[in-house]
């Protein structure tokens, strides 16, 4: 991020999210993603697209519903714009999916540790 590949960083992150969010760093990646949002006006709409949903991932993990639904509801036309319709189609859903998703990642991560 710090040599503006941003390209680059946000498959990164997509790539790692799940380490990040079992080993209880939601924050950081938060922090990731924030930094990534501040130069979106550099990145070209798919990238834009998936930086909106790797925020609103990260607010459902916080438990923000709200902000969460906002950030897939932004992603939905720069996916389309960028001509993916699976994004765009998951985006659609993601807004109505919130609420079951942030509470399937609570067990899920409540299970990864409890076989620890």
């Amino acid at each position: 991020m710090d040599q503006d590949q941003l390209d680059q960083a946000i498959t990164f992150i997509w790539m790692t999210w799940r380490f990040w969010w079992l080993r209880g760093h939601v924050a950081e990646l938060a922090r990731h993603w924030q930094t990534l949002m501040a130069k979106r006006r550099e990145m070209a709409p798919h990238e834009r697209a998936l930086a909106l949903s790797g925020t609103g991932f990260t607010f459902i993990a916080d438990g923000d519903q709200d902000q969460a639904r906002s950030a897939f509801e932004q992603s939905l036309p720069l996916f389309r714009e960028a001509g993916d319709p699976l994004g765009a189609a998951l985006a659609r859903r993601r807004p109505r999916a919130c609420a079951g998703l942030a509470a399937r990642l609570r067990t899920g991560r409540r299970r990864y540790w409890n076989r620890r």
